[in-house]
């Protein structure tokens, strides 16, 4: 057997088509909204289809493309989406949680420091 598409064109990933694979595995960054893929046939007289590419919309995060050639053989790529998270976002999520953290028991030995000097300055006037 032979693939029915010639290559996916696209400006935002790569994907080279292997013989006889139809399982492709894409990972792109969390920004892009939607694929620009454009799959182009061995034959002019194929018809292609292919599902929905905005990223928030695919169903279990796969673009399928469709190609039947006049033979009525049909083949059937699927396309994997991953968003990869942004890592430094991630860490600086972590960072604001742990600085909450240490602000407030900065701001709790503060006052009571400030109690204690209080206390201390009650005590010496009697």
């Amino acid at each position: 057997m032979y693939n029915l598409l010639k290559f996916i064109d696209s400006n935002i990933i790569n994907i080279k088509l292997e013989k006889d694979i139809f399982d492709y595995t894409v990972k792109i960054k969390e920004d892009i909204e939607e694929l620009d893929l454009k799959p182009i046939p061995n034959n002019e007289d194929y018809i292609v289809t292919i599902s929905n590419q905005k990223i928030k919309e695919l169903r279990d995060n796969k673009i399928e493309i469709i190609v039947k050639a006049d033979d009525n053989l049909e083949q059937k790529y699927i396309i994997n989406v991953e968003v990869e998270k942004d890592k430094e976002a991630i860490h600086k999520k972590g960072q604001t949680q742990d600085n909450n953290y240490k602000s407030i028991w900065i701001r709790l030995s503060i006052i009571c420091i400030f109690i204690l000097l209080i206390g201390l300055i009650l005590n010496k006037k009697k």
